[in-house]
């Protein structure tokens, strides 16, 4: 049998050698099930479950808060986030390790990726080069910050960490090339919203279309629940799983749902009734998305949902047309002898949706590099961004 072993251990190293440019990793996928299960037990069997050796450091974190959280087919990436979200604790990923801790630690869980964007740089100079604001006169003294087109997009990808994953990761530019260090879920994200600002017509990230999906099944699907003296987070478990949705209840909210009883009857949408169960029995706390899951509790520091990128790039030329269309003789009261450029460029788009977006209630960030904006909140902030873009003249590119 060693022989055996040694000789499948030589071939595989073979294959290896001669043909790693074709080997990829297969990517495994998780069920997570946890419903008011004690945190000691949940992270030894996730640990056991991703063979990965379950780290808690020197001292030992405090594990025996209740995790409310069901969420299928998901990376150990991602999963390890989710855990974090239900327990309260820093849970990541790193190397053959699940690194738990009190509070974050950074270093060990990262890992630094390098990104190129080169094809991105191109663009945004040429964006620069057709509709970049003319440069203003500086005070006497003051001295004027240039950066690269590299650096604008390492700008915008920080921002949008920041507003997704509420994760604050500064970037290392050298040439063209953008680099990270972070773990596995946050590099997938950077790879991800990178490849939407490449993609024709733009498009949205996986978080966004989940939440979506989430979001359609909680409107639209009908139901009755009720509950005599049920603890208020297998009440609002029950309502999801009705729904057939991911969940998670954040930690501070899990602990108070899982110790209080509750008792209700509620017919109508589950958006409906999960709204109702809260607005009667908690208050403080929202329906949300974070993750690719629905997120029940306290709202987080940074914004939901996902990220939807439009090219518009076309909408531009629209726009540029129609300043050009208002042009008047030079030097006439009340005149106007300007273009797109004079007005911004692509900030007369961002400054608008904001402003409408704002004004329609949405808690959104919108963001810009060149030709592309990218729009990151909820479903519904997303879905009205778009309507508002539509008004704007904005066409979706036709598949």
């Amino acid at each position: 049998m060693k022989l055996l072993f040694a000789a499948l251990a030589a071939c595989l190293l073979f294959v290896t050698a001669t043909a790693q440019p074709q080997v990829k990793v297969p990517v495994v996928l998780h069920d997570l099930e946890y419903l008011g299960v004690p945190a000691d037990i949940v992270l030894a069997e996730f640990a056991k479950a991703a063979n990965l050796e379950l780290d808690l450091g020197r001292e030992p974190p405090d594990m025996a808060a209740p995790v409310w959280l069901s969420a299928k087919q998901v990376d150990r990436g991602r999963a390890a986030h989710l855990l974090s979200v239900a327990s309260g604790l820093f849970v990541r990923v790193a190397g053959k390790r699940l690194v738990v801790r009190e509070e974050e630690r950074p270093g060990a869980h990262q890992a630094t990726k390098g990104y190129d964007v080169s094809v991105l740089c191109g663009r945004f100079v040429d964006y620069i080069n057709q509709y970049g604001e003319p440069e203003r006169k500086l005070s006497p003294g003051q001295e004027r910050q240039k950066a690269t087109a590299a650096e604008h997009i390492a700008f915008v990808l920080e921002q949008m960490l920041r507003e997704i994953a509420g994760e604050y990761e500064e970037a290392a530019v050298v040439g063209d090339r953008v680099l990270f260090a972070a773990d596995l879920e946050i590099q997938a994200l950077i790879a991800e919203v990178l490849q939407l600002m490449i993609t024709p017509g733009g498009g949205d990230s996986a978080y966004l279309k989940a939440a979506l999906a989430q979001a359609g099944a909680l409107r639209d699907k009908q139901g009755e629940s009720e509950a005599d003296e049920r603890p208020l987070a297998s009440v609002i478990a029950a309502i999801c799983k009705a729904a057939q949705v991911d969940f998670v209840l954040s930690a501070p909210f899990a602990q108070q749902a899982h110790d209080e009883h509750i008792e209700f009857s509620f017919e109508g949408s589950h958006e409906d009734q999960l709204s109702k169960v809260l607005e009667y029995f908690a208050a403080d706390a929202a329906v949300g998305f974070a993750h690719g899951v629905v997120h029940i509790g306290y709202p987080p520091m940074y914004r939901g949902g996902g990220v939807r990128v439009y090219d518009v790039a076309d909408l531009l030329k629209k726009l540029d047309t129609a300043y050009q269309r208002q042009r008047t003789q030079p030097n006439r009261q009340d005149g106007f002898d300007g273009g797109l450029r004079d007005h911004g460029g692509v900030d007369v788009v961002t400054i608008a949706l904001e402003t409408q977006l704002d004004r329609q209630g949405h808690d959104a960030r919108v963001l810009s590099c060149g030709a592309r904006v990218m729009i990151i909140g909820a479903p519904a902030a997303c879905e009205a961004a778009t309507v508002v873009l539509k008004e704007m003249g904005w066409e979706p590119q036709s598949e």
